[in-house]
């Protein structure tokens, strides 16, 4: 009976002892849609009790609630999120405990339906920015007008660009992975940009101002222009951003142009003082110069903005804006000059008739020589190297000697003096230029004595010549004495 009682006991108490449980096998199992099935399983253990943590929160606590595969036990819970998950597996029951842990755990998923955003900027450029909600490790494409701007992955699941070339843009925007692709097209028109600073652009027409006022940019530009305070175009719109108006009252002009839309204005003034007129007919006027230059003048009355051109006997020059020319003395060495001008403005060109310029030259110094002759005479010549009709002024001893009256241009003075020197010369020439004189002071010629032989033929003269008179005398008395008689009688 005692033996029965131990026997008992010991059954009881074999059917009280557990098997220790085996460290659980934690697996994941991706699911396409990006979630993912948790399974916790132990292979070995009477009673397991599991418990599944995701994320520091029980997702499962003590589940008795598994299912046996085979020799093992295992519980599993779905996960809907996209992760990551850190997962700790603990399986126990009455005489043992074990847990398995995974951290960073992430199931891949396909790429979400992609949204394209846009944003028009102020200078007129788009922001394109296209993202996806969901989908991982994504390699993003963004072409504009069939042309790729950008390919990369980005882990924020976006992508971003700027498009500064002018609209309208097609946008089309992929997104893939290993487990899909998505993609998108837009199309987008232009931005509205403001205007731009508007250029103002001013011509003369027949005394009249001609205005323009234009952008180079600007989305449905809005001008107004006035002139000397006077609005002439209010609020007008134009395609070509651009207005054209004529102004036709007196400078001078003070033109304002403003453009504007609904992103912004501009403005832009300016202040044009005339325009040129018709040029009246050139005049040609001269005046000699002291030097013996010629200044000549092309004169016009009306010379707004008026160039030159001259003609000077056949040859054609300009002098931009100088209506004045000077010709040089030189020049009038072969007489006179021909001279013609033309004046030429954005409205005109008028011609002048041909004039015929001479200018007297200045008379040079003048050079004066004494030559002595054999017989103690002198030669004096005084003559100039230039100068138009010089007259020459000569003095001998403060005797003024004439000037020959047959030569009225001659350029030089010859005169001989045969009285005895010394002598002081003076020449003095001038011309309606000019006057000037050279000296010579006590110029003397030496006198040279003649042979011997000429001395005795001069005293055998002289005194035949005494010879004769003394002895005709008595007879030219008395011939004298006869006739007077006779004429009393």
């Amino acid at each position: 009976m005692r033996n029965m009682r131990s026997l008992c006991v010991l059954c009881v108490l074999l059917s009280t002892v557990q098997e220790p449980v085996s460290e659980p096998l934690l697996n994941v199992s991706c699911l396409l849609d990006g979630g993912a099935n948790i399974v916790c399983r132990t292979d070995v253990g009477d009673d397991p009790r599991f418990s599944i943590m995701v994320n520091g929160r029980f997702w499962l606590e003590n589940s008795t609630s598994s299912r046996t595969v085979g020799d093992a036990n295992e519980v599993s819970v779905p996960a809907a999120s996209t992760g990551p998950w850190d997962i700790t597996c603990s399986v126990r029951n009455r005489v043992s405990e074990s847990e398995t842990n995974k951290a960073e755990v992430i199931c891949p998923v396909p790429p979400s339906d992609l949204v394209l955003e846009d944003l028009c900027l102020h200078n007129g450029s788009l922001q394109v920015s296209c993202s996806a909600e969901n989908g991982t490790d994504l390699l993003f494409s963004l072409s504009v007008n069939n042309t790729l701007l950008q390919e990369s992955r980005k882990e924020e699941k976006r992508v971003n660009v700027t498009l500064s070339s002018p609209g309208p843009w097609g946008v089309k925007c992929s997104a893939r992975n290993h487990l899909g692709e998505k993609s998108k097209n837009q199309s987008y028109p232009a931005c509205p940009v403001p205007p731009s600073d508007p250029v103002l652009g001013i011509s003369c027409y027949n005394s009249s101002l001609q205005i323009s006022c234009s952008v180079e940019k600007g989305t449905d530009p809005i001008f107004s222009l006035s002139v000397n305070g006077i609005l002439l175009l209010e609020n007008v719109t134009n395609e070509q951003k651009r207005v054209n108006i004529t102004s036709s009252s007196p400078g001078p002009w003070h033109v304002y142009c403003s453009v504007r839309n609904h992103l912004g204005g501009k403005n832009k003034s300016v202040t044009h003082l005339t325009c040129p007129v018709p040029l009246s007919a050139p005049i040609i006027n001269a005046t000699c110069q002291n030097d013996g230059t010629a200044r000549v003048v092309c004169e016009v009355e009306s010379a707004s903005n008026a160039t030159y051109t001259w003609s000077v006997n056949g040859k054609h020059f300009n002098l931009s804006h100088a209506p004045n020319l000077t010709i040089n003395a030189s020049e009038f060495a072969s007489g006179a000059i021909n001279v013609s001008c033309s004046a030429e403005n954005s409205v005109s060109k008028e011609n002048s008739s041909t004039n015929e310029i001479f200018c007297d030259a200045p008379v040079s110094d003048p050079v004066l020589n004494a030559s002595c002759l054999s017989n103690g005479s002198a030669a004096i010549t005084c003559w100039v190297l230039g100068g138009t009709n010089p007259k020459f002024h000569l003095t001998v001893n403060g005797d003024v000697i004439p000037f020959p009256s047959t030569c009225t241009s001659c350029s030089w003075f010859n005169y001989t003096i045969s009285a005895s020197g010394p002598w002081n010369i003076s020449c003095s020439v001038e011309n309606t230029i000019r006057k000037s004189m050279s000296n010579i002071p006590s110029h003397s010629c030496p006198v040279y004595s003649e042979p011997s032989c000429l001395s005795c033929l001069q005293k055998s003269l002289i005194g035949g010549a005494v010879a004769l008179i003394v002895t005709t005398s008595p007879l030219l008395i008395a011939y004298f004495y006869i006739g007077q008689n006779t004429k009393k009688e």
